[in-house]
């Protein structure tokens, strides 16, 4: 992930995950990976630091307005770009019907789901074939990410 956000030249970061366990752990190994990447070899290749934006955990159960009332305050900041691990693919459904509704999608935002799924596995293995999903993930990318495999290891 971090060769992709340098070679788009992003400024700014968003982190979503789960609140459970494993979500907690995923983003406890990003925000040390995260941290570690602030190093002088890392920065050079960058005109402007990196900047964390956000930070947001979403229950695994969580209903749609509680992800809505999560994301919304996303549409008001400048950040584009978020990175979403720990999720489990109904929760991650949930999170992309929201976008849809919200509009936080299209040109100019971008979704990285780290360590989650490809998106024709997940489409397939759950059905999920509904248009406003599909179009909400225009602007979703699927890397498979050390972060995300060492959290697991570790749990």
């Amino acid at each position: 992930a971090h060769e992709f956000i340098k070679e788009k030249q992003w400024t700014q970061i968003g982190a979503i995950s789960s609140n459970n366990m494993y979500g907690r752990s995923v983003m406890f190994q990003f925000m040390r990976i995260f941290d570690d990447s602030h190093s002088e070899e890392f920065m050079a290749s960058h005109s402007e630091d990196l900047k964390l934006t956000s930070k947001n955990y979403i229950p695994i159960n969580a209903t749609m307005a509680e992800i809505k009332h999560i994301l919304e305050p996303l549409k008001e900041g400048s950040t584009r770009l978020f990175l979403l691990f720990g999720l489990p693919p109904a929760t991650l459904t949930s999170i992309f019907k929201v976008i849809h509704e919200e509009g936080l999608y299209g040109k100019g935002w971008t979704w990285l789901g780290l360590g989650l799924c490809t998106q024709e596995t997940w489409l397939t293995q759950h059905g999920h074939e509904r248009e406003d999903v599909l179009e909400a993930m225009s602007g979703f990318v699927c890397i498979q990410d050390p972060v995300s495999a060492a959290a697991a290891t570790e749990l």
